[in-house]
Formats: structure tokens, sequence, C-alpha cells
């Protein structure tokens, strides 16, 4: 936003000035009280020149206007000699450069300069800059309350909230906002916050010669053509900041050949060039007007030629670097998309990329895909949506995955909308939403019979066993179908998943020798290397060396030796998939795993150190909302009283699980803990 900046401040003398300027709203002088209109101009696309400014001010302090040198030099010169002798506050609004402000500088140790400008001005010597941002929240508030009227403002808080946040707390947004309200006494507040709200805020921050559209407009007609068509280009992406890189793909050039627009739309504040991100590139933001005034220009000033070849190439780009990125995660849940290249060793800085790019990349996908580019929208979902699954960004996958699954259904993309609609089931039963999604998957089986597509079918089968918690032999016998079809096709990732659920399942049976073999198997198979057969075009080309699927064997294979009395064994498992949860900042794999180390250490004694590892570990589930998880440490609880002889506490620590369980989601813990609770009522008698 705007920057301050103070140049050859002296002593405390300034601030009694008795005189000062104000420039672009117009001058007032004490030297004869009155006032004059300078036309400043600063940042428009054509600000003043120095000499005439300085001319009118020489007239403001009695300077003979026919008298005037011709050169700045001169007339700069004639300027100090007025001040010379007394404490000037000179205030420079929107400044445009720093040579249209160098020769305004009094130059004297009693005076002081208030310069303000759109961007920075580093190359004015001997100033202190300060960057603006908009106000605080509450200050945005007063702003519009004392232009609109505070009673009003009062009387309709909600209304009063949505405007300011229509206007993103600009100054000039709030003041015309107020104004348009002050203008109609009987307009109620709520009107003007849902004209803001369904139409372009542009249209309505408007009155009078207040216009933020106007300004907007003047600051960006004064940009050299490459700098326009880098603004206009950042309305493609409603995302909060990009990096220089999306920029580049969106322009069809070199990073380092946009740096130079991306510099003078800083100088010209349209753009802030902030700190750097989480994978240490420097992110440039734009203010939500600034950013749907570049939409507006990128859907009238670009062609849909050139708009759809944008996009294009931001989405190929896109995809390609998730991909290297996002090398330790598993692959979707879908078969792989054709042309997918070899799986290589992980990339130790691609999860800071992916975490700084995320919303980026969510809003790339969904710019494509409403663009008609389902294919590239497709790509780069399916290679965006483990990195969402994992880092526990469901709504994000849900909501991008059902976007692109919709456009694909209208484009009569079958495979694009298939695989999408597949990748939004298991981000459903991720988070333990399997019944939601039961239905769909049975859909999309037999849509994948019907149109011949095996491989499809293949995960349809592994998504419906997984919705099979009420039966589960008919569960096991899904997932053991899938995994043959997953060996058949060659898919690694497709085999190591089912193999993941017909563990999770030998496990609800109770059939822990057989869940510990398979996880055994499968967690060779993690680790080493296996030929993969090429049976399809499209199956993964070599093995699927998958952190996250090391970390779910290593839990698993822990629960297995716990629940067959080897705890020693269990924890040491368990220790080693809480470490690679935490090199990946799994948060949802630690959690999980940490409870299960507690009931461990429970197991052989350690009652006090279990109890503390499960309060951090309610704080955990706690702060990711994981209901379900808070129930299984209150769960674990039980457990350790009961160790401890304090049936009444079990009884209290299951009855709280069960509260917290989902009987609809969760049938087979909820009969666990109604059976614990009820052999707890049973000893107490």
């Amino acid at each position: 936003m705007r920057r301050r900046s103070s140049p050859s401040r002296g002593s405390r003398a300034w601030a009694r000035a008795r005189w000062r300027c104000t420039s672009r709203i117009g001058c007032a002088s004490g030297i004869p009280t009155g006032s004059c209109s300078c036309g400043w101009r600063g940042a428009s696309a054509a600000p003043r020149d120095a000499s005439d400014l300085l001319a009118e001010l020489l007239r403001v302090l009695g300077a003979d206007f026919a008298a005037l040198p011709t050169g700045v030099e001169e007339r700069a010169a004639l300027y100090r000699a007025r001040l010379a002798d007394r404490a000037v506050l000179v205030l420079l609004d929107d400044a445009a450069a720093e040579d249209q402000v160098q020769p305004l500088i009094p130059g004297t140790p009693r005076s002081a300069v208030l310069v303000t400008s759109r961007g920075p001005l580093p190359a004015l010597p001997g100033a202190t800059s300060y960057a603006l941002d908009v106000p605080p929240l509450a200050d945005a508030r007063d702003l519009l309350a004392g232009v609109a009227g505070a009673q009003r403002m009062a009387g309709d808080p909600e209304a009063a909230e949505a405007i300011v946040r229509s206007c993103g707390r600009l100054p000039l947004a709030l003041r015309i906002a107020g104004a348009r309200l002050a203008t109609r006494p009987a307009w109620p507040p709520a009107e003007l916050a849902r004209r803001l709200r369904t139409a372009s805020p542009l249209n309505e921050l408007r009155s009078g010669p207040l216009d933020v559209r106007a300004t907007f407009e003047a600051s960006y007609a004064a940009l050299s053509e490459p700098a326009r068509r880098a603004f206009r280009l950042l309305g493609a992406v409603p995302a909060d900041g990009v990096a220089a890189w999306t920029v580049a793909a969106l322009a069809g050039v070199s990073a380092h050949d946009v740096d130079a627009s991306l510099e003078e739309l800083a100088a010209a504040g349209l753009i802030t060039a902030g700190d750097g991100d989480a994978a240490a590139a420097p992110r440039y933001r734009m203010h939500d007007l600034l950013r749907g005034f570049a939409g507006e220009l990128f859907a009238t000033e670009e062609s849909a030629r050139s708009r759809t070849a944008a996009l294009r190439r931001a989405a190929a780009e896109a995809c390609a670097r998730t991909t290297e990125a996002a090398r330790e995660l598993p692959p979707a849940f879908a078969p792989p998309p054709p042309g997918l290249p070899a799986r290589t060793p992980p990339c130790p800085e691609g999860g800071a990329w992916l975490a700084a790019e995320r919303a980026v990349l969510v809003a790339l996908a969904v710019a494509a895909a409403r663009t008609g580019l389902v294919r590239e929208a497709a790509l780069l979902a399916q290679a965006l949506a483990p990195f969402l699954i994992v880092r526990g960004f469901h709504d994000d996958a849900v909501r991008l995955l059902g976007t692109v699954a919709e456009a694909a259904a209208e484009a009569g993309d079958t495979a694009a909308e298939i695989r999408m609609r597949l990748i939004r089931g298991d981000a459903e039963v991720d988070r333990r939403r399997a019944g939601a999604v039961a239905e769909e998957f049975r859909m999309l089986l037999a849509r994948g019979s019907e149109t011949g597509d095996r491989h499809a079918a293949a995960y349809a089968l592994l998504g419906v066993a997984a919705t099979l918690e009420s039966d589960l032999g008919s569960a096991l016998a899904a997932a053991t179908m899938a995994a043959e079809r997953f060996e058949a096709l060659g898919d690694e990732h497709g085999l190591l998943a089912a193999w993941t659920e017909i563990a999770g399942i030998q496990f609800y049976l109770s059939r822990y020798d057989a869940a510990a073999a398979t996880l055994r198997r499968a967690l060779a198979r993690a680790e080493g290397h296996s030929a993969v057969k090429s049976a399809i075009k499209s199956a993964v080309k070599s093995a699927v060396h998958s952190a996250v699927h090391r970390a779910r064997f290593l839990r698993s294979l822990g629960i297995a030796c716990y629940e067959t009395g080897r705890a020693d064994e269990a924890i040491g498992h368990y220790r080693a998939a809480i470490d690679l949860s935490r090199e990946l900042r799994w948060s949802y794999g630690e959690r999980v795993t940490l409870r299960r180390l507690a009931q461990a250490e429970a197991a052989l004694g350690h009652y006090d150190t279990a109890v503390a590892r499960l309060a951090r570990c309610a704080e955990m589930f706690e702060d990711a909302g994981d209901a379900q998880g808070q129930a299984m440490v209150a769960y674990a609880l039980g457990e350790i009283s009961r160790r401890r002889g304090d049936e009444r506490a079990a009884l209290a620590h299951f009855t709280a699980c069960l509260d917290r369980l989902d009987p609809l989601n969760e049938p087979v813990w909820t009969a666990r803990a109604r059976d614990q609770a009820a052999r707890s009522r049973a000893a107490l008698g």
C-alpha cells in the first residue's frame, strides 16, 4: 500500500510549522490565509513536472510570478532561500518518483517533508521509509462509521462488517462506501453490502469525484506495456500472492524476463513485494480490489485465445513443478495419467514449496477447468491432491476435485471425470466420511466396468471395500480382488493401497497374525524395488518409494505387535513411523501414532509417561478439529484407568469416547466403546 518517507527531519520546530503545503488535494497557506490548488497529480498517468510545482509553491510564498527563473535548479534555489529562516512542514502526497520530489525538499535543518507515494522511493537521499498497510479492522470500521454515521453502522453491525470486508479495508473505498450511504439516508447498509457482494465492488465504489476504478486506471495507464501485461496476467489467478514463476508462465517468458515488470508494478504500488515464503521465494501480493481490477483487464484486454494460452502454460508449468515437489508422497487414488514420468528420489524442498504455493496451484487448476482446459486442470489436480490430503487440506481437495470433475463431465471427458471422482472419494474416506461416498464408489465401479476401464474399476472396487465397514467379510473380499487386479496391471501404488486396506480389515476381524504378514510384505515392497509389469501404457513405471506408505505400514505393524502381546516391538515400529511422519510434516500420521505409542507404553506400566503423551495427543486432535481422534484418546485413557484399577474413571473415559464418536461412520469403534463401558458398569455393580 502507500508508503511515507520523511526526509530532512531537523529539530522539533518542524512540528510547529506556520506554513504547510498539502499537494494533490490542495495547498493551504498561512501567508496570507487562503488556499491554492497545486494539481500535484503525482502518480497519475501525467504527473506534474517539478518545475511547475516549484512555480506554484513560490507563488504561494509571495514570489513575483512574472520574475521567476525558468530552470528547475534556479527555482529550487529560490524556493529554499524563501524557506531558509522558517520552520516548515511540507506534505507531498502521492509522489510519482524521486526526481519529482527532490527539488521540493527545503534542505534546512528546521524543516521536514512528509512524502506519500504508492510505491517505494528508495533513491530519495536522507529519507526514512515507512510501509503502510491497510488500516486495522477496528480503524476501518471507525472510518466507515465516521463518514456514514456511527449510529447507523451500529444499528446493523453485520452489514458494516460485510462492507468493510468487501472494501478490503482500503481507505478510499471505505470513504466512498460511507459517502454513498450518507447521501442515501433511507438506504439500509445491508443493501450496499449486498451490492458489493453480488456485483463487482468496483462498480459500486464511486461517488462524485471519488472513484476507486478511476484511481486504479490512472496508475495502470502510467505503466510501460510489459508491466501492464504483467498486471493483467495477475488477474488470471485469484490468489493472495504469487511468485515470479507464475507470472512468467502466464506470460510465456522466463522468470528473469518478468523481473523488471514486477519491480515497476511494486514501484507503482500495484503490488507489494513481501518477504520470502516458506520456500524462501519472494511473493508478490495485491489488494483484493486491485486483483478484481486486474481480472477485469485480463478478461477485456486479453483475447480469448491469449487467455487460454496463458492459463494452459501456467497449468502445465504448475503440474510439472507439483509432480517434482510431491515425489515423496504416494500418487493419487486413481489410475496414473498417460506419460507420467518415473518417480525419482524425494525432493527435500518439495513440501515447503507445495505449502507456499498451495493457494496458487488450486486457483490455477480451477481457472483452467472453468476455461475449458479440462485435461490440464485434471493433471494438475491429480498431482496436487496427495499433498492436500496428507497435509489435511481436505476441504480444498474436495472442492477442487469436484470443480474439475464437473468441468470434465460437461466436456465429455469421461476418463478425467472418473479420476477426479475417485480421488475425491478417497479424500472423503481419509477424513472418515466413507458412508457419504459409498454410493459414489459403486457408481464408479459400474461406469468403469461399462466403459472397459479395468484400471479405474480396480480403484473403485477398493473404494467400495473402504465403505463396507458393517460387512467386513465382503470388504476383505473386495480389497483382495482389487489387490489382484492392481498386481496384474502393474500398478505398484494401487497394490500398496490395497494391502493397506486389507491389513486394516484384518485388524477389525482380530486376525492380527494375518495382518502382520500382509504388512511385512507391503513394507518390503515399499522399501525395495520390484519389477513392474507393462500391462497397460499408463501403468506406474517404477517402484513407489513413499514415506507415507512406509509410515502407515510401520504404524500398522506396531498395532499387530501390540495386539499379540509384543508391546516392546510395537514401540520400535511406532517411533519409526513418528519420525517419518514428522519428516513429512504429516500431522495426522504423527498424532494417531503418538496415541498408539502411549497405549503401548501403558501396557509396559509406564502410566505417567503414557498419560502425559495422551494429553499432548488430545491437544493435537483438538487443534485439528478431529473429534474421532479425541474419542480414541479417551478410549486409551479408559484402558489406562482400568489397568490402574480405577474402573470409575475408566467408565467416564469410555463414555466420553462414545459421546465423540459418530456411530454411522465409526461402527466398529462405537461397538468396542460400548462393550468397554458395559464392562465398567458391570464391574462397578
